[in-house]
């Protein structure tokens, strides 16, 4: 069994990755996902990098990433189908949350 000190550290290590599709995005699905989002890091007390980013896709979608320190909760990570993946690789902009000095940033 891992220590809680080195599982604390691996949780905090994962990014969660969000599709939207072009019809989503239209319907301001993500315009939604930002104001939930907004409301768990008040809650939260704007903890340092939580944060919401995104990227286009090809297809019209979007792409929604959430910073691995992102305190969100299990409800809004199945509402959209949040899955775990790697630091983006493709450039991302931020969308809400910790304001980084940059607004754009790659993995």
């Amino acid at each position: 069994m891992r220590p809680k000190a080195e599982l604390r550290s691996l949780a905090e290590q994962r990014w969660y990755y969000m599709p939207l599709d072009a019809a989503e995005v239209d319907d301001q699905e993500q315009h939604r996902m930002k104001l939930r989002f907004e409301y768990r890091y008040l809650d939260a007390g704007k903890p340092d990098k939580m944060a919401l980013w995104f990227a286009t896709r090809a297809d019209g979608g979007r792409v929604s990433n959430l910073s691995p320190q992102s305190i969100v909760g299990s409800g809004f990570l199945q509402r959209y189908h949040a899955t775990v993946c790697a630091d983006p690789s493709q450039p991302v902009w931020w969308i809400a949350g910790h304001r980084q000095k940059s607004s754009r940033r790659t993995g």
